[in-house]
């Protein structure tokens, strides 16, 4: 534990509460699982052939710098929350040092890899994009009709970083007949209800909780959705939106992480993290009643397709492994 240790006096990590419950956080993981990693590890029987892959850039992977037995290959996927130090007080433990043992690093958003080359340019040949994806489940249904009223969904855990209460503060700006569908549940569930409480009459609040993909997906094939909402202060890639465009569903989404990648003009709107929601109450209020509409749905599914689709970023991202396999050989 000497290096954690280290870490913490080299970082100054305990000045501060936010660095030192992380430092704590991951000293305790590394702890408690570095024994079990090791007894994993032990049974691989050729080391130079083996491709160690850690779909997350932390926890299991932050184990990296504490084993001895050396591997031609080892990736690490970087999404958002396990990617940006800004969120833990502008500190990881021992990133470099995990940076340094890995072959690459690929993050799903091109701004990700960015952020890393900006952060630790000597590894900057490290790092590569290889984009999520999601399976194709059918489009929302859709018919040109006199609007009597809207539909608008969400869909994300009930957390401070998803920040969903502020969907109902944008919602008070509107005058339209609104339902909003929410689909997901966290700690912030009670905040949630009470601002769905305030709401006024012309807007009714459906609080689905937590459901199986099955079940979401089924709703978006049955339901006749106007928009989809997501106004997280931070993110990745959102898969939650990468299912919505998948269905045609035109998005309204915060101007984070990788979201701008996926969110454009042609398919909806990109807000500011900081957004008011009065403008953009009047901004969804415009989208909604707008006849273009329907050529976002089809530019919703054309980005889905081209950035998306699973068939085509996942074989894609093999390809890419095997590169670096053969690479090392």
């Amino acid at each position: 534990m000497g290096q954690l240790m280290q870490d913490l006096l080299k970082s100054k990590a305990y000045r501060n509460p936010s660095k030192f419950r992380h430092w704590l956080t991951v000293f305790l993981f590394v702890r408690t699982y570095l024994p079990v990693f090791k007894n994993v590890i032990k049974t691989t029987h050729d080391p130079n052939n083996t491709l160690l892959y850690f779909y997350w850039g932390q926890r299991w992977s932050q184990l990296l710098p504490f084993i001895s037995m050396e591997f031609k290959n080892i990736i690490v996927r970087m999404h958002g929350s396990d990617l940006y130090e800004e969120l833990y007080g502008g500190y990881i433990p021992f990133r470099e040092k995990q940076i340094q043992r890995v072959t690459r690093v690929y993050t799903i958003s091109e701004f990700g890899k960015k952020y890393l080359m900006r952060s630790y340019p000597e590894y900057s040949l490290k790092f590569d994009l290889a984009r999520l994806g999601t399976n194709d489940h059918g489009l929302n249904p859709w018919k040109d009709r006199d609007h009597l009223s809207y539909t608008i969904v969400s869909c994300a855990s009930i957390t401070y970083t998803k920040r969903v209460r502020l969907i109902a503060e944008i919602l008070k700006f509107t005058s339209l007949q609104i339902r909003w569908f929410h689909f997901g549940d966290g700690p912030e569930m009670v905040q949630l209800q009470d601002a769905c409480n305030d709401l006024p009459k012309n807007v009714t609040c459906v609080l689905s909780g937590n459901v199986t993909p099955d079940q979401l997906f089924d709703f978006y094939a049955q339901t006749p959705i106007d928009l989809f909402l997501n106004v997280s202060s931070s993110e990745g890639v959102p898969v939650s939106i990468m299912e919505a465009l998948s269905f045609g569903i035109p998005v309204v989404a915060t101007d984070v992480g990788g979201t701008g990648e996926l969110v454009n003009t042609t398919n909806g709107i990109l807000i500011p993290k900081d957004f008011s929601p009065s403008d953009t109450g009047q901004q969804l209020e415009e989208l909604l009643k707008s006849k273009s509409i329907q050529n976002m749905r089809r530019a919703a599914r054309e980005t889905w397709e081209q950035q998306s689709d699973a068939t085509k970023v996942y074989p894609e991202f093999i390809t890419k492994l095997t590169a670096v396999f053969r690479s090392t050989e």
